[in-house]
């Protein structure tokens, strides 16, 4: 007879390979990869600043993360932080990055909203988390694993349970993995 966790390991490793699946056929991250490239041709910080605040696309299409957020509100951020660009720029890693998108957020700007635009200038400045950030969906997963309420911002990869820790997906691909699969990861407690 199979245990529960052997059966919920054999489960997560299910999981990871599908996931690995989508990343590598594209079929999931295609939309990303295409805000991310967007972001990344952009001629100066200044520029690559606007377009991963306004969410959009070289179609003019929004992300659907923050297609619900009111145009007005991402150009008063995208202004906030054309004025700290230089601080941006010279950011050493996504944390200090990230920690200067949010000590410039303004109402309006929740996390999810944060992490996305942190993603976008990232990209462009070829900075990335080297933690999974905790927000929305990515708690709610995280919670369901662990069995506990998630009351930090980011988590280590090797605080993760196997075959999680030892899995090949890097931080921003676990973010994404416990958000799109929250539902499917419930461990019982």
């Amino acid at each position: 007879m199979i245990d529960n966790n052997t059966s919920k390991m054999k489960h997560f490793t299910y999981l990871i390979k599908e996931y690995e699946k989508l990343v590598y056929e594209k079929s999931h991250i295609s939309l990303l990869n295409d805000f991310f490239d967007y972001v990344c041709e952009q001629e100066n910080i200044e520029n690559a600043i606007k377009i991963s605040v306004m969410s959009k696309n070289r179609e003019n299409k929004i992300f659907p993360h923050q297609r619900r957020l009111k145009s007005i509100v991402l150009e008063n951020y995208a202004n906030i932080l054309i004025n700290t660009k230089d601080k941006i720029q010279n950011s050493k890693n996504f944390d200090e990055l990230f920690n200067i998108l949010n000590t410039n957020k303004i109402s309006g700007i929740a996390e999810l909203t944060l992490y996305d635009i942190a993603l976008r200038i990232g990209q462009y400045l070829k900075l990335f988390p080297e933690y999974i950030y905790i927000h929305a969906g990515t708690r709610i997963g995280l919670k369901n694993l662990l069995g506990v309420k998630m009351n930090k911002s980011v988590i280590g990869k090797n605080e993760l349970l196997e075959p999680f820790c030892s899995c090949n997906l890097n931080p921003m691909q676990l973010e994404d993995f416990f958000c799109y699969y929250k539902n499917e990861i419930k461990m019982e407690y």
